[in-house]
């Protein structure tokens, strides 16, 4: 692979404009590119530059797939969302081109494990969703463009939550930081600019089936 970064000294060098000039999404900066910007801004330009092959079983492809199952899910009237359709939309999801055939069952499964305890956090049909997946493109918040995907957006009597689906195998530990609570804290902040009035936001862990309230 060709090199197209270098290090000077302490700093990490993008000689190429055209690459330099692409590293910035034309709609902004995503909540993980905050993120990781944070942690280490020349990580994530070379992660952003010198990107790997997919593996469908790593546990950002595994959380996507749980992800695409849950929007479906949810998009559905709420007198539908029953276990039975739970799984037509798993299937579905399963069907992705981009995993091989021999894999597929395995996926499936991964893909259930990481999503199947939203039935512990709630009544999927007494859950009032007023969207989900929603795009944020190109929002001013404090001066910088941003852009993400809002899991979904929940009526609980009259307010309305910001709710993301998490996958991990654990909930985070507020001493090591909160990038998951910041990201929707992120999101409130992008939706009030655009003219929403958001009460809150609310971590679904659907792997391990807990709910955290986001402290605002």
């Amino acid at each position: 692979m060709e090199c197209v970064t270098v290090f000077d000294d302490d700093h990490l060098l993008v000689p190429d404009k055209s690459v330099a000039e692409g590293l910035i999404s034309a709609s902004g900066f995503s909540p993980s590119s905050f993120d990781a910007l944070e942690s280490c801004p020349a990580r994530w330009v070379a992660d952003r530059v010198y990107r790997g092959p997919a593996d469908a079983f790593s546990p950002a492809v595994v959380g996507s797939g749980a992800h695409k199952v849950l929007e479906l899910f949810y998009a559905a009237d709420p007198t539908e969302r029953t276990n039975e359709f739970f799984h037509e939309c798993l299937y579905s999801v399963a069907n992705n081109p981009k995993v091989d055939d021999s894999q597929r069952a395995d996926w499936r499964e991964e893909v259930y494990q990481a999503s199947k305890s939203i039935f512990k956090i709630e009544d999927p049909a007494e859950i009032n969703v007023l969207g989900t997946e929603i795009q944020l493109k190109n929002v001013d918040v404090g001066g910088v463009p941003f852009n993400g995907f809002v899991d979904r957006l929940r009526d609980n009597n009259g307010l309305v939550y910001v709710e993301d689906y998490k996958t991990s195998q654990k909930m985070q530990n507020p001493f090591f930081g909160d990038s998951h609570g910041d990201q929707q804290r992120l999101y409130i902040h992008a939706l009030r600019n655009m003219g929403y009035d958001i009460a809150g936001a609310n971590l679904l862990y659907t792997r391990i089936g807990k709910i955290k309230k986001v402290n605002t």
